[in-house]
């Protein structure tokens, strides 16, 4: 009681004398006797203007209580609203009678479907923030369908986040006729119900194309039938991605398919796509409409294939599924820097109709793959140029008897820089450079930190121990090579 008079005493001053305060926050934890006060102070006539008060934290009734006398006692000056599940009286009653409230939280301890959602935002029609969050699954057994509704139509809200633990597929619907303008959308799922059905593709592909027209978003863990012909199916017909990060990630839980998609908030279109697989056979390169019919304003394009051990690898390269890489650089002309992690890379393709070859200026990466030897030569046929060339912890599936040689033919590509990089255990090196631009061979063996030049016979020595390994390159031209091992990281600069 002490503490409420105390209370009292700080805070009626300030509604006395602070005729145009418009925010009252603090740290003291009793926000009930903070919302009584304000009430009190209202019927005397005081915060006149005041838009702000502590949220509502908690779904304790008398707490509900208490925060909804005080904002009903500010309804004409409120900015902010806070809706919980025991807050039906306010919204039935009052929220008409809440005219510049731009923010909402919508906090549930258990599920509302699309309908139940719809009737509190066509009764507030002023706002452009909307947070919804849903703490647990209240095992309702279907979504009432969003045609035997009316949808409200909310043009001004300008934010959405939605934090779920099940998402079904007519919230999604929802979303997409409900908030028609959002400038940033942030939606959370946490898991699916796997007794419900997945999103059909049609729907599916409307969805992501939806978020790809909101400037800033992100959607967690969409239940999808197929993700093959979703992404087939996606197109950007309006957005202009330039860089676009498409990772596999393998799951070992039986059930749908998952798909999560962001923008990247520090890279202008940019965006990242996740993919959620449930053990099925995975692809070579996946057919992503995004790229092959959408391509020609990419960038930079990153796809991990998320193929961990090589033995599956060796199995994707056995199936030969999926597209090749020559596909994709036809399809994506302006290319500045491509990656490929953790796939299996068997034929390059004949698919590029260009007359000439093209650069690739900024870089090549791939990583963690098992590639075909003559995947490289057929790369280099095509790609005339590009500033770094890097491959990390590959193998060569049809490599030489000697396990200690790696090669990377590319005879008509000029580099900046190659890197290898392998987890070997050896603290000696050794290189064979071929350049053709000049028909040059050079040979060096490492010490220290730097590749120093030798005879070739000093070369051929260290090839033949079997401890050593070697790396053979045979390109057009080269101004530095990289090689670093679990042990040692050398340099070779040419310039």
């Amino acid at each position: 009681m002490e503490g409420r008079i105390n209370l009292i005493d700080r805070i009626s001053p300030i509604g006395n004398f602070c005729t145009f305060l418009k925010t009252l926050r603090c740290s003291y934890v009793a926000y009930q006797d903070i919302w009584k006060i304000i009430k009190e102070e209202r019927s005397k006539g005081n915060f006149r203007s005041l838009q702000y008060i502590p949220r509502l934290n908690s779904s304790a009734y008398e707490s509900v209580l208490c925060y909804n006398n005080a904002a009903c006692s500010l309804e004409q000056t409120l900015h902010e609203l806070v809706i919980r599940d025991n807050s039906m009286a306010l919204i039935e009653g009052k929220t008409s009678h809440f005219p510049k409230v731009h923010t909402i939280f919508l906090k549930f301890a258990y599920y509302v479907d699309a309908y139940v959602m719809n009737r509190y935002m066509e009764r507030l029609p002023s706002a452009t923030v909307v947070d919804i969050s849903i703490k647990n699954y209240g095992g309702l057994n279907e979504d009432q369908d969003v045609t035997e509704f009316d949808i409200h139509v909310s043009p001004k809200v300008k934010k959405l986040t939605v934090k779920h633990p099940y998402c079904y597929n007519k919230f999604y619907i929802y979303i997409m006729k409900a908030f028609p303008n959002l400038q940033k959308v942030n939606i959370n799922v946490r898991g699916f119900d796997t007794k419900k059905e997945p999103m059909p593709t049609e729907e599916a592909v409307q969805f992501l194309e939806y978020l790809l027209r909101v400037p800033k978003f992100s959607a967690f863990r969409i239940p999808v039938e197929s993700q093959n012909d979703v992404f087939i199916g996606l197109l950007d017909n309006n957005r202009h991605i330039k860089t676009l990060d498409i990772t596999y990630v393998m799951e070992s839980l039986s059930g749908s398919d998952f798909v999560s998609m962001e923008s990247l908030s520090d890279v202008k279109d940019g965006i990242v796509i996740n993919i959620f697989r449930k053990g099925k056979t995975s692809l070579m390169l996946p057919h992503i409409g995004l790229v092959q019919e959408s391509g020609k304003d990419l960038l930079y394009l990153h796809i991990d294939m998320g193929i961990e051990t090589f033995g599956h690898k060796a199995k994707v390269l056995r199936r030969k599924r999926g597209i090749a890489l020559s596909s994709i650089l036809q399809r994506c002309p302006r290319l500045l820097g491509v990656s490929i992690y953790n796939t299996a890379l068997d034929a390059f393709g004949i698919y590029l109709e260009f007359q000439e070859s093209i650069e690739i200026r900024d870089y090549i990466t791939i990583l963690g793959s098992l590639i075909r030897s003559s995947f490289l030569s057929d790369l280099s046929d095509r790609v005339s140029f590009t500033s770094q060339f890097t491959l990390t912890n590959c193998q060569f599936f049809d490599e030489a008897a000697n396990d200690w040689i790696r090669e990377i033919d590319m005879p008509h590509t000029q580099f900046d820089e190659i890197r290898y990089e392998e987890e070997i255990l050896s603290n000696k090196v050794c290189l064979k450079l071929i350049k053709t631009i000049c028909n040059t061979v050079s040979w060096y063996v490492s010490k220290g930190a730097y590749l120093i030049a030798c005879i070739e016979k000093q070369y051929e020595d260290s090839v033949k121990n079997k401890n050593i390994p070697s790396l053979f390159i045979r390109c057009k031209d080269v101004h530095a090579v990289i090689i670093s091992l679990t042990e040692i990281h050398v340099v070779l600069n040419l310039k």
